[in-house]
């Protein structure tokens, strides 16, 4: 059972996971591209607002597409908001993922000691095969055969 816990694949899997968990934390979008997005709905709103005093204080056909170039302004600030936290937290995030990735080196993943209770919530039957192999069911349904030394 100690070979299935020290299996290189294994650590690597939990290393890829624990990875990809903490980066999906991570915004898309660069704080440059929102900038300049930004830059552009700027441009947008005023030649909008050009166009609207132009046509006169009547004139709402240009209200519409002001209010929605405000909303993705605002969206876009909430986003560089986001990614300026981010980026002060991305140190953390590479520092604690080094952590992980040292303890997983290290760990070797051996059962050094016998714990009754642990088993008992783990293992479901142990099936004798014949007198060297041993049928080990979990209570996950998965199951392991185990030579005897």
């Amino acid at each position: 059972m100690n070979e299935m816990f020290n299996m290189q694949s294994v650590k690597q899997l939990v290393e890829e996971s624990i990875t990809e968990a903490l980066a999906d934390e991570a915004p898309q979008m660069s704080i440059p591209m929102i900038e300049s997005q930004l830059r552009r709905l700027q441009e947008r709103q005023q030649e909008l607002f050009r166009l609207a005093f132009d046509a006169g204080a009547e004139c709402t056909d240009y209200d519409e597409e002001i209010q929605q170039v405000n909303l993705e302004k605002t969206r876009l600030l909430q986003q560089k908001a986001e990614l300026e936290h981010f980026g002060a937290t991305a140190q953390e995030f590479d520092q604690r993922l080094s952590q992980i990735t040292e303890v997983l080196t290290e760990a070797s993943g051996a059962i050094t000691d016998f714990d009754d209770v642990s088993v008992r919530q783990l293992v479901s039957n142990i099936k004798v095969i014949d007198k060297e192999r041993l049928m080990i069911r979990f209570k996950d349904g998965s199951e392991i055969e185990q030579t005897l030394p």
